[in-house]
């Protein structure tokens, strides 16, 4: 029996699970796996943003931090989970609704927990708020007094694993906008080239 993971790339070292509890960060080396999640405007709700290696869990929000907000002009926040503390609900196919299957895998290790759902198969997990799943806890809760929402798959994050960026820490994303010379495409290469193509061809017309 092989160690699965949300990565694939784990999944694909088939570790067996024995061996699991022995790892350390030294050891694992890449094989120690952290969630990122953000928020890429004001109106929207954090998404998985992608995954990054890391020895601890400050690491990996640092990593997250360069790989996930220095290009792209906006972001409000990041959050990082290890990859082993998230509870993964079953997947189910498109035409189903995971909501209306909670008793099938509830009760949960009573905490406070934040949901991230995935609607459609290829979307990203995206945050729909933070729950208290006691031994108390009751349905309605997630489905709006009788509103199920859709998903097909939901991600349950412990609050206590998470790690985020403070509020008054992020004003330095603040200047991201400005600095497009972080982005390849903020140089128009192409568009360079073409002009001096261009350029060449009617001085050479003019020969």
């Amino acid at each position: 029996m092989s160690i699965q993971s949300l990565d694939p790339r784990i999944t694909r070292l088939a570790l067996p699970t024995e061996d699991q509890a022995a790892f350390t960060s030294e050891q694992a080396g890449q094989a120690v796996t952290f969630e990122v999640f953000w928020k890429p405007k004001a109106t929207k709700p954090y998404e998985h943003a992608g995954i990054v290696h890391a020895s601890d869990l400050d690491m990996a929000l640092l990593y997250a931090k360069e790989q996930f907000s220095r290009r792209g002009g906006v972001c409000l926040g990041i959050k990082v989970v290890a990859t082993e503390d998230i509870i993964v609900s079953p997947y189910l196919d498109d035409n189903q609704n995971i909501f209306l299957q909670l008793d099938s895998f509830l009760p949960l290790p009573p905490a406070h927990y934040e949901l991230f759902t995935s609607s459609k198969r290829g979307k990203q997990h995206q945050s729909i708020g933070t729950f208290d799943l006691s031994e108390n806890f009751r349905q309605s809760e997630i489905l709006n007094a009788g509103e199920p929402k859709q998903a097909l798959n939901i991600w349950f994050v412990p609050l206590h694993s998470l790690l985020s960026i403070e509020q008054e820490e992020t004003e330095f994303w603040s200047t991201l906008p400005d600095k497009g010379y972080r982005d390849a495409l903020a140089y128009k290469s192409a568009d360079k080239i073409n002009a001096f193509k261009a350029a060449n061809q009617k001085a050479s017309s003019l020969e």
